[in-house]
């Protein structure tokens, strides 16, 4: 239910995502804990509650490691990624990034690669290092992971998945300059997420046109 809020009410998704972590307590059982800390985890992360996400993530791999659950380390690691990595601190968000993919690779999930690959390239491009250490890949790297993972989305016919990768594809090439794809990009992820109504997608293909105009000087359509 969490995740089906998601796209619609961000809100109402954090109240299901505690539920589900305060019934897996109830429960006793370890690892629907730690899944459904992760969950919750990257809810808090995404509404600014940074340092809180972490905590659940740690303590989600912690079960993880000790039962050697390579699908929920894997999980865990993508997450934290992407924790890691609005803190500012790309380099080690990339390490687990890296890690999360090279298991996902193993398992042969590929949704979860879907989830992760855009991702990969969107903290390892120049758009979210302005101020901090950067990792340091060419445009065809970072935008290599988006091309594989629309790719995937389409043989699983997830058109939210492919919606993503595109909105990671447009700021990726965004942040080398390069413009007129980066718009044509945004635009295809937006026209995707306004098809299936995924409201979460679509005010992100906003924000990354703010985002790309404002690196025209184009301030006025910013």
């Amino acid at each position: 239910l969490g995740f089906l809020w998601t796209g619609r009410d961000y809100e109402r998704a954090g109240s299901f995502f505690r539920e589900a972590v305060r019934l897996a307590q109830q429960l006793e059982d370890p690892t629907l804990h730690a899944h459904s800390l992760n969950r919750l985890g990257n809810w808090l992360v995404n509404t600014g509650q940074v340092a809180e996400g972490l905590e659940a993530h740690q303590h989600a791999l912690d079960v993880f490691q000790r039962q050697q659950d390579r699908a929920g380390m894997a999980e865990t690691f993508a997450r934290l990624s992407m924790a890691l990595s609005w803190t500012g601190n790309i380099v080690e968000g990339a390490q687990q990034r890296r890690r999360a993919i090279a298991l996902f690779r193993l398992l042969g999930d590929k949704k979860s690669l879907i989830s992760t690959l855009p991702s990969a390239g969107l903290i390892t491009c120049p758009a979210l290092a302005e101020t901090v250490f950067v990792v340091v890949r060419e445009v065809e790297q970072c935008e290599r992971d988006a091309i594989e993972a629309a790719e995937l989305a389409r043989q699983i016919d997830w058109p939210a998945g492919e919606a993503y990768a595109e909105l990671c594809r447009g700021v990726v090439l965004a942040s080398f300059g390069q413009f007129g794809r980066s718009l044509a990009h945004v635009h295809k992820g937006l026209q995707m997420a306004m098809e299936i109504d995924h409201q979460q997608w679509t005010v992100g293909a906003y924000c990354h046109f703010g985002r790309i105009y404002v690196l025209m000087h184009e301030s006025a359509l910013a």
